[in-house]
């Protein structure tokens, strides 16, 4: 009897721990997180645009540039409601996972390798991908060798 009770709670604490970490993750990375929701930006507002650029250094990292017409970068706001549909933070990608969000016009990419496909989304404050006529709003580069 004691020995399936012990056996139960370890079984039950792993089972709570992996579902914990999936839920997690889930949240930050991948495909089916939250942030893929879309708004559409309607007709008459100004559509926001977003244009990048990836450079290589001596070190073999990368630097991603990014330009945004009809957007501003609005950090402080992020997780918010606030603001409109011209302003939030952008969701970084690389090879469909999301890595990380951008605030700026600059990210640092450490290192990336030949074939890698590198996405940055224009989100709202509240992680809604931008689209305009059911196309999202976004800046796609994949690395090529030299």
């Amino acid at each position: 009897m004691l020995y399936r009770m012990i056996s139960f709670i370890v079984i039950f604490s792993f089972v709570s721990v992996m579902l914990y970490l999936h839920n997690e993750s889930s949240h930050y990375a991948g495909a089916d997180d939250h942030s893929r929701e879309a708004v559409e930006v309607p007709v008459g507002e100004p559509v926001p645009r977003i244009a990048g650029e990836l450079q290589q250094d001596d070190m073999n990292t990368w630097l991603l540039q990014v330009e945004v017409e009809n957007f501003a970068f609005t950090p402080e706001k992020t997780g918010t409601e606030e603001g409109s549909l011209q302003e939030g933070h952008a969701h970084l990608y690389v090879n469909g996972e999301k890595i990380g969000r951008i605030y700026g016009n600059y990210h640092d990419m450490g290192e990336l390798n030949e074939g890698d496909r590198i996405q940055v989304f224009l989100t709202t404050n509240d992680h809604k991908i931008l689209q305009k006529n059911g196309e999202v709003i976004a800046y796609e580069e994949r690395i090529k060798a030299e």
